[in-house]
């Protein structure tokens, strides 16, 4: 669906926990993928810190581009 963008660089990776990590998610202007998928050790999110996450990885969307919402 998004090769191409996915090809740049991550626009951030950072730790999330499943609160914050949906925002992400139900936000239209990015995409949002786990870094590890079989990550083991769950830290600080690094929004919130009440929290233990993930790491993912976050593009943001170009704007002449649409996806559908549901992207999990």
């Amino acid at each position: 669906m998004m090769k191409n963008s996915k090809s740049i660089p991550p626009y951030m990776e950072i730790c999330l926990c499943h609160r914050c990590a949906d925002v992400y998610y139900n936000d239209p202007n990015y995409w949002i993928e786990k870094t590890e998928y079989f990550q083991s050790v769950l830290e600080a999110c690094s929004v919130c810190r009440q929290y233990r996450g993930l790491y993912y990885s976050i593009w943001k969307k170009p704007s002449n581009v649409r996806f559908d919402k549901s992207h999990r």
